[in-house]
């Protein structure tokens, strides 16, 4: 409950002089508590999901700056991507021109080895021929068979020419294989180098297409990541905008039941005041009445007096029974008067007529009680006799059901309590405000009972009425109060 309600409450039970006992809470207030509690389970609703839509946007804060890193990679990898295709497209040139090699090898070997294939018909032609010719015996036949110097001379001038055309094709034939190895040898390391080249090239292909299936991955990835991320958020972000309207709602809620508790308290406050008024009103009355009484009193004793006095003294010659008899009627009618006078003074009256009941059940007896008798039962009733309220005070509660059937509660100026159980029927309501011997209900059954009766309860101050153990014995309570049973 607020302070500042509290507080008014508080001011209007002095005021009243009145203490509102737990078991009859104002409506008012029992909306209150129960809109601060739902505001409250709202708020925490709200705090939660603020909670987790901030680790959302952490989240999605968290994956955009991934994302950002993951484009700054995919920006290296396609940097990288671009210096490999260019490699690959200079390796490309490098194959072409290693293939352009190995194709000019290829034709240079072919070359030489087509003139090693012609040097060697042609060394085979001069060796098949001075074979056939026995060259070696022919040319020393020559030299010998000559008959005259110059025969000799063009003998042996022939022969040499035939001996150094041979040499000089061998020479050839040697040059042509040693150009023919060499062309061979260029054209393996064409063929070797080609074989590097493309290696190298597929080599450097297959880590372009992976850096960019990589690239491709991680920027889909993220880009998953954040769209799930950007739909949690807004998933998140509508559910706090839910709460915070449910927040809203409850504040509305509970402002309206403030209000109401607050225009209570006010009621409470008004009609206290007037019921103040009212008892002051009704003690200045009473106080009045009490000074005509008790001026009429004396009055009347002093005139009961004088006319004694003057009946003493007309009757001197009476005889001593006769003055004996007097003197008690004179007793007896001054002592009905002080009767009369205390009477009208008691500040309770019995809660049913005298002479229309008899008790019939005690505080404190045991036998059909749980542990023993909380109250004093006004039997021989029947249903429908009159039940008055025994001291003025206020209906704080007019309730049926439970053991007590239909009841009432009064609370009284001092903070004590008084219930009345069993009734037929009730009279009075909740919040009236009732003087001692107005009729607040009639006898009855209702409840756990065996027959009409009034079941009558007395609570002290701090006692809460209906709790029966804290009950006190109210034959005792009456009698404090003038009510003699």
């Amino acid at each position: 409950m607020p302070r500042r309600l509290a507080a008014v409450l508080a001011a209007a039970a002095l005021s009243f002089g009145l203490a509102v006992p737990t078991a009859l809470a104002n409506p008012a207030e029992d909306a209150k508590k129960e809109a601060d509690q739902q505001l409250g389970k709202a708020r925490d609703t709200l705090d939660n999901s603020s909670v987790d839509l901030s680790d959302a946007q952490a989240a999605l804060d968290d994956a955009r700056s991934r994302l950002s890193q993951a484009r700054d990679e995919l920006e290296r990898i396609q940097g990288e991507l671009a210096e490999a295709r260019e490699r690959d497209e200079q390796m490309a040139i490098r194959l072409s021109e290693a293939q352009e090699k190995l194709e000019q090898a290829k034709a240079a070997v072919a070359a030489n080895q087509d003139r090693v294939d012609r040097q060697r018909a042609l060394i085979g032609d001069v060796v098949r021929d001075q074979y056939q010719q026995q060259n070696g015996l022919v040319g020393m036949a020559m030299v010998v068979d000559s008959t005259t110097a110059g025969t000799l001379q063009t003998r042996m001038q022939w022969s040499t020419t035939m001996f150094d055309t041979a040499q000089a094709k061998m020479d050839a034939l040697s040059e042509a294989q040693r150009k023919l190895e060499a062309a061979k040898k260029k054209q393996a390391e064409a063929e070797e180098q080609a074989e590097e080249d493309r290696r190298a090239a597929a080599a450097n292909l297959a880590d372009m297409e992976q850096l960019e299936a990589d690239a491709q991955a991680e920027e889909s990835a993220i880009a998953d990541l954040v769209a799930t991320n950007k739909r949690a958020e807004a998933d998140l972000a509508a559910q706090v905008q839910k709460d915070k309207n449910r927040v809203a709602e409850m504040e509305a809620e509970s402002a309206d039941a403030q209000r109401k508790l607050d225009e209570y308290a006010a009621e409470q406050k008004r009609k206290a005041e007037a019921e103040r008024k009212e008892r002051e009103a009704a003690a200045k009355k009473r106080a009045e009445e009490k000074k005509r009484a008790e001026e009429a009193a004396k009055k009347a004793e002093a005139e009961k007096k004088a006319k004694s006095e003057r009946e003493d003294k007309k009757d001197d010659d009476e005889k001593d029974s006769g003055k004996k008899k007097a003197e008690p009627a004179k007793k007896s009618k001054s002592s009905n008067s002080r009767n009369a006078t205390k009477s009208s003074r008691a500040a309770a009256v019995s809660p049913i007529a005298p002479g229309d009941y008899r008790i019939s059940a005690v505080f404190g007896q045991t036998g059909l009680w749980a542990r023993y008798h909380t109250g004093l039962d006004f039997g021989g009733t029947g249903t429908g006799t009159p039940i008055r309220a025994a001291k003025d005070g206020v209906v704080m509660s007019s309730s049926a059901g439970g053991w007590a059937g239909n009841h009432v509660i009064l609370r009284h100026s001092n903070g004590e309590s008084t219930l009345y159980a069993h009734m037929s029927r009730k009279k009075a309501s909740r919040g009236e405000v009732v003087k001692k011997g107005d009729v607040i209900g009639y006898t009855g059954s209702t409840g756990n009972v065996t027959g009409p009766h009034l079941h009558f309860e007395y609570y002290p101050r701090g006692a809460t009425p209906g709790s029966v153990y804290s009950a006190k014995d109210p034959r005792a309570w009456l009698g404090r109060n003038g009510v003699r049973i």
